[in-house]
C-alpha cells in the first residue's frame, strides 16, 4: 500500500472533512481536523464491500456470527484478551452506543464524570440523555497529561456521581492510561458505585506502551463496567457506521438490546458487516504498513513544531491515536484569535481547542492521518504564519 501516493478526490463522495472547508470558505486550505483519515482503506475491504454491491439483493440483513468472531479474534491476537462473545451486541456507533447506555441506567439529573479536554461529543451525550455534567480535569505535567485521583474521589463524593465516561486510550491528549491507573480508577468507581463507560475506539492506534481494555484490570473494574469498540478509526470506517457494545452480564447486555431495538438502532448494516469481518480477518498486513506510515508522520511533525515553531507552539508525540495536541499558548493569543490565525494565516482547519473544554484553550488538535506530502505543505504553511507574526 502507498500512503505517499496522490490522494484521490474525496470531495465527490460527500466527505464532511472537505465539506466544512466549503463552508468556511477554505477552498485552497488544508483540512486537518475531523479524526478519519486521507489514507486508503485495505484493499481487503474494498473487495468485499464490492463484491457485497454486486449481489443484488439488499434486503434485511441479520448479523452473523462471523462478526463477532472476527472482533473477538482480532482483540486476542493483538492484546492476549479473552472477549466473551455472548456478551458483544452491536452498536450504531461508539458515540450512540454511550448514549443508550447512559439512557438505559440513568435517572433525569443523574451526574456524569468527565475528564477535560476530552472528546466533546461526550459532553452532548450527558445532555441528551438529560444527566448533568460533572469534570475532573486532567493534570498537565512536565512530561504530559495525568488523571488527578484526589480530585476525581472528591468530585464523585461531593456531587454524587453515578457515571463516568472514560476515554481509554485518551482523545486528544494521546495518553495511553497505565494499568495501575486504570486499577487506581476502578478501586475509586467500585468503592462509590459508579458506572464506568470505557470508548476503546482508538485502542488499536497505540505508539508507545500498550492498551490495557478497561475491564481487564480487575475483577473490580469488570463488575462496574461496559466498553464500546469499533473499526471506524483503525480501518478508516467511521462511515459504515457498525461497531460493538461490550457487557459484564446477560442483564446488562438485554437492558441494552431494548432499549437499542426501541429506537432502531439495532439493526445490521449490510456493507458494514463486511468491511468489518475483513478488516478483522484479512488486512493485519495493511494495518502494520498504517501503523508504521503514522507513526513516521508522527515523528515528522512533532520534530517540525519543536525543531522550528518551539517555544510559540510545541507538541508531544502522543503515546495513541493519529491526534496531535498542539499547544500554542507561547502565541499568546485569545482562543478566537488562534482560531482565525490558522484558518487566515496559515491556511489550515484544525480542531479548536477549547471546544474538548475550557482547559483547551490555547490548544489546536491535529490529525496527521494524511499522506505526508500534505504535512509538510501544512507545517510549511503553519512556519510562514508564525514567521510572519
Amino acid at each position: 500500500m502507498k500512503f505517499d501516493d496522490h490522494m484521490v478526490d474525496r470531495k465527490q463522495y460527500y466527505s464532511v472533512k472537505y465539506k466544512r472547508m466549503e463552508d468556511e470558505g477554505m477552498e485552497e486550505g488544508i483540512p486537518l481536523w475531523v479524526a478519519d483519515m486521507d489514507l486508503p482503506v485495505a484493499p481487503a475491504i474494498t473487495e468485499a464491500l464490492v463484491k457485497r454491491a454486486q449481489h443484488p439483493y439488499m434486503g434485511y440483513t441479520y448479523i452473523p456470527e462471523e462478526y463477532y468472531s472476527s472482533f473477538v479474534n482480532w482483540q486476542k491476537k493483538r492484546l492476549g484478551i479473552e472477549i466473551d462473545i455472548d456478551m458483544l451486541s452491536p452498536a450504531h456507533n461508539v458515540v450512540v452506543g454511550i448514549q443508550l447506555a447512559l439512557e438505559m441506567l440513568r435517572e433525569p439529573g443523574d451526574k456524569v464524570l468527565v475528564q477535560p479536554p476530552v472528546y466533546f461529543p461526550f459532553y452532548s451525550i450527558i445532555e441528551r440523555a438529560q444527566c448533568q455534567r460533572v469534570n475532573s480535569p486532567l493534570v498537565e505535567k512536565e512530561d504530559g497529561f495525568y488523571m488527578d485521583f484526589e480530585d476525581m474521589e472528591k468530585q464523585i463524593v461531593e456531587e454524587g456521581v453515578k457515571f463516568y465516561i472514560l476515554c481509554n486510550p485518551h482523545n486528544p491528549v494521546g495518553r495511553v492510561w497505565k494499568k495501575e491507573e486504570l486499577e487506581k480508577v476502578a478501586e475509586i468507581c467500585h468503592r462509590h458505585g459508579v458506572t464506568v463507560i470505557s470508548d476503546e475506539i482508538h485502542c488499536d492506534l497505540t505508539h508507545k506502551g500498550k492498551h490495557i481494555p478497561f475491564y481487564s484490570v480487575s475483577d473490580k473494574a469488570k463488575e462496574v463496567s461496559m466498553a464500546f469498540y469499533s473499526s471506524g478509526k483503525t480501518f478508516n470506517l467511521p462511515a459504515m457506521h457498525s461497531a460493538y457494545a461490550l457487557f459484564n452480564s446477560k442483564e446488562m447486555q438485554d437492558k441494552y438490546t431494548k432499549i437499542s431495538e426501541s429506537q432502531n438502532r439495532g439493526d445490521a448494516n449490510a456493507f458494514g458487516i463486511e468491511a468489518n469481518i475483513a478488516a478483522f480477518t484479512k488486512s493485519e498486513d495493511w494495518y502494520q504498513e498504517m501503523m508504521e506510515y503514522i507513526e513516521g508522520n508522527i515523528d515528522y511533525v512533532a520534530d517540525f513544531i519543536n525543531s522550528n515553531l518551539s517555544p510559540k507552539i510545541k507538541v508531544r508525540k502522543p503515546e495513541a491515536t493519529f491526534l496531535m495536541w498542539l499547544d500554542c499558548r507561547g502565541l499568546n493569543m485569545e482562543q478566537e484569535e488562534l482560531n482565525n490565525f490558522f484558518k487566515t494565516k496559515a491556511k489550515l482547519l484544525l480542531n479548536d481547542g477549547e471546544i474538548f473544554g475550557q482547559e483547551g484553550r490555547g490548544f489546536m488538535r491535529l490529525n496527521i492521518a494524511t499522506p505526508r506530502y500534505l504535512l509538510e505543505k501544512a507545517m510549511k504553511q503553519l512556519k510562514k504564519a508564525v514567521d510572519e507574526l
